[in-house]
């Protein structure tokens, strides 16, 4: 497929970028063709509210790229030959068949190689269900008045306790930062908390980039499914006790959830999933996995976590990430803010309150976790008490759960 309808497309509907972001796939494209869509990327995330890119202010842009008049009087010579109008639904679908298509033949290829490749297997996979994935068309925008009211809203954290210790809840813009060691249970914690959201009717956007969505939304339907099933159950018999349980949790709020997985890492893939679910809360598990243009890991981190923040605020919702703790952080209880893994700084500044999850081998064999409250400014001080785990229902509580307690 010609590459000038696709630019066109970018260029002349939002909502087609939306739709081709984080599936476009660089090999398609010329240097021009890269050229431009990397410029109309920026033009649209310097300005959320922007429908369309305005070409002379993208051509002024690009000429600006290059240190030749040459080079640029080429380069704008090739963006006016993009055209104008196109059929940008036709465009889009076409261009994701093709690639869907193209990734079926190397899944085919892949499966049937002598000594297959996991890794890449999966990848296949993922590419292949998400080039499946047709989104839906965005919903008016909210009124002033509406955007008024929900500002002044809190969403209240579960359990009781961390919400009296952050001052009734988050306020939408706020950004968490969730950390912890491997195995530490920062997918339940967030499971957990999104689920508290779920069920009082917040509408909610869910990316998970490294479990499966399978198991994640297995490890959901156990904690909303009123103690009909653990999680493990529900995988082992989904058609069965799952269906069962998922039929309780879709009338508990369930439905109020869309789960993503987002195996792209791109920043503008995750922002064009806000932008469409307009979610009131978006969890992000786990930061480390997006990209960024940071120069390292440490500056690509620090530009994530600025990157989520602006997206809650624009976009009105509250947003969480979880990210790892480093090995400092290893049977640890009490944990600081320089236990973030790869960040001494730049995660830290770019969130309004840090939860640290601290465990040892005494803790983690009684399922329980030290809650570090860091940096809050939320609430009038920094924190920690002890949450009890039950990771069969995917629940964290502040005290020990009584046998004759209701799911």
């Amino acid at each position: 497929m010609d590459e000038a309808p696709i630019i066109a497309a970018i260029l002349q509907d939002r909502r087609a970028f939306d739709r081709l972001a984080g599936k476009l796939d660089p090999n398609d494209f010329s240097e021009y063709g890269q050229l431009i869509i990397k410029a109309a990327v920026q033009y649209y995330k310097r300005d959320p509210a922007a429908s369309i890119v305005d070409r002379d202010v993208l051509g002024s842009h690009i000429s600006r790229m290059f240190p030749s008049p040459k080079q640029a009087s080429a380069a704008l010579e090739y963006l006016a030959s993009i055209p104008s109008d196109v059929s940008t639904e036709n465009v889009v679908t076409e261009y994701r068949m093709l690639r869907r298509r193209r990734v079926g033949f190397d899944l085919a290829a892949a499966l049937a190689a002598k000594d297959p490749d996991d890794e890449t297997i999966d990848k296949l996979i993922d590419k292949y269900r998400d080039l499946s994935l047709e989104q839906v068309g965005e919903t008016p925008r909210p009124s002033m008045a509406d955007l008024m009211a929900r500002s002044g809203e809190r969403l209240p954290l579960s359990p009781s306790v961390l919400n009296e210790k952050v001052n009734g809840g988050l306020m939408r813009g706020d950004h968490v930062v969730v950390f912890g060691r491997p195995n530490a249970a920062k997918t339940m914690f967030l499971i957990h908390q999104a689920a508290a959201w779920l069920v009082r009717g917040y509408k909610g956007l869910y990316v998970c980039n490294e479990e499966s969505r399978e198991r994640v939304y297995a490890r959901f339907v156990s904690r909303m499914g009123r103690g009909i099933a653990t999680w493990t159950e529900i995988m082992n018999d989904p058609g069965g006790v799952g269906t069962k349980a998922e039929a309780v949790a879709l009338e508990h709020g369930l439905d109020n959830l869309a789960l993503i997985h987002e195996p792209s890492g791109k920043l503008a893939a995750l922002e064009s999933l806000i932008r469409i679910h307009k979610p009131d809360f978006v969890i992000v598990d786990q930061m480390r996995n997006l990209k960024s243009n940071g120069q390292n890991r440490v500056l690509e981190l620090e530009e994530v976590a600025r990157e989520i923040r602006r997206m809650a605020g624009t976009y009105n919702c509250v947003a969480i990430s979880a990210t790892q703790a480093g090995d400092s952080a290893e049977d640890k209880l009490y944990l600081t803010m320089g236990d973030i893994d790869w960040s001494n700084t730049g995660i830290q500044a770019a969130c309004d309150l840090i939860i640290g999850i601290g465990s040892d081998a005494k803790y983690r064999a009684h399922r329980r976790r030290m809650i570090n409250g860091l940096k809050n400014k939320l609430g009038p001080e920094d924190f920690h008490f002890v949450a009890f785990l039950e990771p069969d229902y995917n629940a964290y509580r502040a005290t020990p759960r009584r046998k004759s307690d209701d799911e």
